[in-house]
């Protein structure tokens, strides 16, 4: 069970790593002026495999690295303009939704997984009743 958590949020951390470097790649040829949709990608695909908290952590690295390495003053942990804070806080919202809708059809598909084999097995259970 931890193997699982530890990778589900590894998951996400390498993600987004994978994502900063890909950005940092990009920026050598010029000015990386909108960072953060290269993130979201990172958000669902740790969301849609990990549920809320692989999610949320996808989000919140992706917004720092963001923060820290492209929006002005870059390599500083200010945040110089009101609209990329702005911007900063709908990343991080859509992340959260996105994060919080993934674990609500995880938990959904469990519950249906569940509820087929208890099907399953009681018509199993029927069959041997009936010979």
């Amino acid at each position: 069970m931890a193997r699982r958590v530890l990778v589900r949020y590894g998951t996400a951390a390498g993600l987004v790593a994978g994502t900063v470097l890909v950005g940092l790649f990009l920026s050598r040829w010029g000015e990386l002026k909108f960072p953060l949709p290269m993130f979201y990608p990172a958000v669902v695909v740790s969301a849609r495999l990990g549920g809320l908290g692989p999610g949320a952590l996808a989000t919140l690295l992706g917004g720092l690295a963001c923060a820290y390495l492209w929006i002005p003053p870059a390599y500083s942990p200010q945040i110089g303009a009101p609209r990329d804070l702005l911007a900063l806080a709908v990343f991080v919202l859509v992340g959260l939704v996105t994060s919080a809708a993934c674990e609500v059809a995880i938990r959904a598909r469990d519950r249906l997984e569940a509820r087929t084999a208890a099907v399953r097995e009681q018509a199993r259970e029927r069959r041997r009743n009936e010979n």
